[in-house]
């Protein structure tokens, strides 16, 4: 999957052209698909769409260079927020389920997809907080569809990332900075809802919070992506072994997903 209305974007930013000639083609492994390269004597054919995957190549070598681009996920908030620039990637191989949400019910009459995959990934390594308020280990939720997207990065207490998914899916939210407050400001509003639903006082797994609101579980999978990071708080809980740790949880859009 590769978002080629987002490409097409950074590619015109960055002043990429497609129609120019490129000796250099890429060889797909399954060690490291959509990004490795070998040097070839004859022309390759010209990149014609964003979806080609010359094109994604040189849109991660752009944003590479400018050093935007990091391996990994944050493990703590602070991570997520030491960095002042607007825009930052994430790049990492990791397990994750697709959970597929169906929208036609909630958004009838709109204009919107059907529906939208959250692919879900735990944490990477086990929580093993050093003390009570130390919240290490993220949860990733990557939101697959929505052309608009959070413009920014964005931390908000008491709010889980989860949270602010199922807002956007159900109660009919477009995808913007401007709203992003104002979904916020009611979700604290709605006192008979407090504590927050879906974040760290709800112990259901959150593959389990999603699929309450209709959404449907993939099998697992391994998969490599880039994305970026736009909203994370300390807001959700994991089981480790028969207790429940409070960590992170991290909202984010993939550039692409392959597996």
């Amino acid at each position: 999957m590769i978002d080629a209305q987002w490409v097409q974007e950074i590619a015109n930013q960055a002043g990429i052209e497609y129609g120019s000639e490129d000796s250099r083609e890429l060889e797909i492994s399954a060690g490291l698909k959509l990004l490795g390269g070998r040097r070839t004597t004859s022309k390759s054919k010209p990149p014609s769409s964003p979806n080609d995957p010359r094109i994604l190549s040189k849109v991660l070598k752009d944003i590479e260079k400018r050093g935007l681009l990091r391996e990994g996920r944050p493990r703590k908030v602070d991570e997520f927020l030491r960095d002042d620039r607007s825009y930052w990637f994430c790049r990492e191989r990791t397990t994750a389920i697709p959970v597929t949400v169906p929208l036609a019910s909630q958004l009838d009459g709109l204009d919107a997809p059907e529906i939208v995959n959250v692919w879900v990934s735990g944490p990477q390594h086990t929580p093993e907080p050093a003390d009570l308020f130390d919240f290490v280990e993220t949860v990733l939720f990557l939101i697959q569809g929505p052309a608009n997207k959070i413009n920014g990065k964005s931390f908000l207490s008491g709010i889980s990332a989860l949270r602010l998914v199922i807002d956007f899916l159900v109660g009919q939210e477009d995808i913007t900075q401007e709203n992003l407050r104002t979904v916020i400001r009611r979700t604290r509003e709605q006192g008979d809802q407090l504590p927050e639903p879906y974040g760290r006082f709800d112990l259901r797994h959150p593959i389990e919070k999603l699929e309450s609101i209709g959404g449907k579980a993939g099998r697992s999978r391994e998969i490599e992506t880039v994305y970026r990071g736009a909203y994370m708080t300390n807001e959700q809980t994991w089981e480790v072994g028969r207790r429940y740790v409070r960590l992170n949880d991290l909202m984010g859009y993939p550039l692409y997903i392959c597996d």
